[in-house]
């Protein structure tokens, strides 16, 4: 304790330890904030990268989905495995829709011509696929939120919500339910009640080896908000056999949506769903789990974290270098004082410890600063970055750019203590060469230095 107290006595009398205590202290509060923020970037990321794949995803083999013996046999084996709640057809089919009768708030002209639009049909008789899809279209705003939050698709030309809202030229033809984008929506001047007009073509015709063109009015019965804006302007959900009809295939679904249990992991579910399979002619690469399709994403956004804290650590180096300079400095003018210890009986031990003692001072002070100083910025890291956008006119999050509308942040108090525990260590490690240096330092010399 005593050694401790000299060594506060030593630092207390020279201020330039406290460019070491600053050092330390950035050090920490830098990677305490930077990770917290990669961290909120990854785990938001890593929903707009999910976006509305499902756990696990089967992929039916071309030349066998057709057959809806075997997608209804694939069907009923994956329901059938342990850790599996739901199972849902689903078919995409490419489309280009149209809508003339709007002008485009944006742009303040006809918007004109076909647009591509990636139609996904729903299977709604699954409880599962139907609750997320009303989770989805709770959107707000007047004129994009569905009518009926439990049948998304609900449309009804009798009734009189509909008869206030679609062209009564187009109101009892055979439209198709569609769900657009919430951006999308907008960016196109579609509201609930609007008829767009879809184009595509369907299967080739054998016997006179073209492509038939196929053409439906659909009208918009609500939106949809994801955390995906790519998908959102480029995807919309119809009912999946009413995609069948309009797209004319003779498939009832390209792909299964498999949904596991609260606490089943999704590479379990797609290990369990695999073996199922297996004799069923599906290939593993044809069964995924969502981080499996997304890998590349995802390992490029924990690669550049890393990298962040890797290029980090390198200010606590720069303060552990800061702190060798200074204890140094410090060994240099107390010779004398030195001297008079070791002439009193203190032992090599002892004055290398209380020198130790300066260095750990330094670095517990500055780690714990930087810590509380860290998680304080990181908690308010929003209503700092508003004042400084306020005051200098320069944002350094712009959300037109992200998909989430503030500066994500998730503390994770497992890594960050390790790189409390590592400063330390690296601080330590710098006051090893002045503390045995004023060790070693020889009594008479000692004395004798002015």
């Amino acid at each position: 304790m005593d050694r401790l107290l000299v060594a506060s006595r030593y630092l207390i009398g020279r201020p330039i330890c406290l460019v070491s205590l600053l050092g330390v202290l950035v050090g920490v509060g830098s990677i305490v904030v930077v990770d917290s923020v990669m961290n909120g970037f990854l785990r938001e990321q890593m929903k707009v990268v999910r976006g509305t794949l499902p756990d696990v995803t089967v992929r039916l083999p071309k030349g066998r989905r057709e057959q809806a013996q075997f997608v209804q046999q694939s069907v009923e084996l994956v329901e059938q495995v342990p850790g599996v709640v739901s199972v849902a057809r689903r078919l995409e089919w490419p489309s280009l829709y149209q809508n003339t009768d709007q002008v485009n708030p944006t742009w303040g002209s006809r918007y004109g011509g076909y647009h591509f639009l990636q139609l996904v049909g729903l299977d709604l008789e699954v409880a599962r696929e139907k609750d997320e899809l009303m989770h989805l279209t709770a959107v707000q705003g007047e004129g994009f939120r569905a009518p009926r939050l439990d049948d998304p698709f609900w449309y009804d030309p009798h009734d009189q919500f509909w008869k206030d809202r679609v062209d009564p030229s187009k109101r009892f033809a055979p439209l198709i339910p569609v769900l657009f984008g919430e951006p999308m929506a907008r960016l196109m001047n579609l509201r609930v009640g609007s008829v767009v007009s879809f184009a595509t073509f369907g299967e080739p015709l054998p016997e006179e080896e073209r492509f038939p063109r196929r053409k439906r009015y659909a009208v918009v019965t609500g939106t949809y908000r994801t955390e995906d804006s790519v998908f959102e302007r480029t995807h919309a959900f119809v009912p999946r056999d009413r995609l069948q009809e309009f797209a004319g295939v003779s498939e009832s679904a390209r792909e299964l949506a498999v949904r596991g249990a609260p606490g089943v992991s999704e590479k379990e579910v797609r290990d369990r769903v695999r073996l199922a399979l297996s004799a069923h002619g599906l290939a593993s690469e044809d069964i995924q789990s969502w981080q499996d399709q997304k890998q590349l994403l995802l390992r490029a956004i924990e690669n550049e974290r890393i990298i962040m804290n890797i290029v980090l650590f390198f200010l606590i180096l720069v303060a552990g270098f800061n702190l060798l300079v200074t204890l140094s400095m410090m060994v240099s003018e107390k010779v004398r004082e030195i001297g008079i210890l070791v002439s009193m009986g203190a032992s090599s031990q002892r004055v290398a410890s209380i020198f130790l003692g300066c260095g750990f001072l330094i670095a517990i002070l500055g780690a714990v600063a930087g810590l509380g100083g860290g998680l304080l910025l990181t908690w308010n890291i929003n209503p700092v970055h508003d004042f400084i956008a306020g005051v200098s006119g320069i944002h350094l999050f712009d959300p037109q750019f992200y998909s989430f509308r503030e500066i994500p942040t998730e503390v994770d108090g497992g890594r960050i203590a390790w790189f409390v525990v590592s400063a330390l260590g690296c601080s330590m490690l710098f006051t090893l060469f002045p503390s045995f240096a004023a060790s070693r330092m020889e009594v008479v010399d000692a004395l004798r230095r002015e």
